[in-house]
């Protein structure tokens, strides 16, 4: 198999590669909320681009030490010479985060504005708005109490729920 999947030891030298790669990545093409966490645009003098790539190395050590549920995956390219080509940090709860019981609705925002598709597969809607933080594009996501959502009863927090043709197929 050309490809390995295995987990990465954040503790490890193999979480500087980790990073370097996960900053190339989200550089190209550019995800502008990503520089949140690397607040590199161009330009940058050498030394102000190593900075932030060390203090992204040291949030990701903290994320690591202070949630046990953290988990860091990396894929090798074995016939590149085991070259990282790509790594994700997740979490992997031991319980189910989300517990319907409760009640709760879920909130998160898509990056990318295939995440809007996705999520929406997933029973998450999306509030129709432009952001006022540009470049930053993202476009937050609400699914409601239980997940379930019933034209006529459910109320989304910006209001009503759209009747666009399209919008009441997904749901």
């Amino acid at each position: 198999m050309r490809f390995q999947l295995s987990e990465l030891d954040p503790k490890s030298d193999a979480l500087s590669e980790f990073v370097t790669c996960q900053v190339t990545r989200f550089g190209e093409p550019s995800q502008p909320i990503y520089r949140f966490f690397y607040p590199i645009f161009g330009g940058e003098p050498e030394a102000q681009k190593q900075e932030a790539l060390t203090n992204l190395m040291q949030l990701h050590r903290e994320w690591a030490r202070e949630d046990p549920d953290s988990v860091f995956l990396q894929i090798r390219d074995r016939d590149r010479d085991n070259q990282l080509v790509a790594g994700v940090y997740s979490k992997v709860h031991r319980q189910k985060p989300h517990v319907y019981e409760l009640g709760l609705d879920s909130w998160l925002e898509a990056a990318i504005a295939m995440g809007v598709t996705i999520y929406r597969r997933h029973g998450l809607l999306r509030q129709k708005w432009r952001p006022r933080m540009q470049p930053l594009r993202y476009w937050p996501m609400w699914r409601p109490p239980h997940g379930k959502i019933e034209l006529g009863n459910t109320s989304p927090p910006w209001g009503e729920l759209s009747t666009n043709r399209r919008f009441l197929g997904r749901l």
